[in-house]
């Protein structure tokens, strides 16, 4: 795991949900790198990008009704 993915984790922390489960040392998968912080990261970078869509989805929605509302 590489310095970037712990201040991408640092930096996103405000962002995270607490995780429901730890993650499972069994579920480490050679293909796709899920040791236990790899999964850290990926669900820490989901919940990031989940936030990031209901946030931007607001926005565009209040930015949305606001013109409408001016040109009805």
């Amino acid at each position: 795991y590489s310095e970037s993915l712990g201040r991408k984790r640092g930096e996103w922390n405000e962002f995270s949900f607490p995780l429901p489960f730890p993650p499972q040392p069994g579920l480490q998968n050679p293909l796709f790198n899920l040791t236990p912080c790899g999964l850290y990261d990926l669900f820490t970078s989901l919940n990031f990008l989940y936030h990031f869509f209901c946030i931007s989805i607001l926005l565009i929605n209040s930015v949305f009704f606001f013109i409408v509302s001016r040109y009805i």
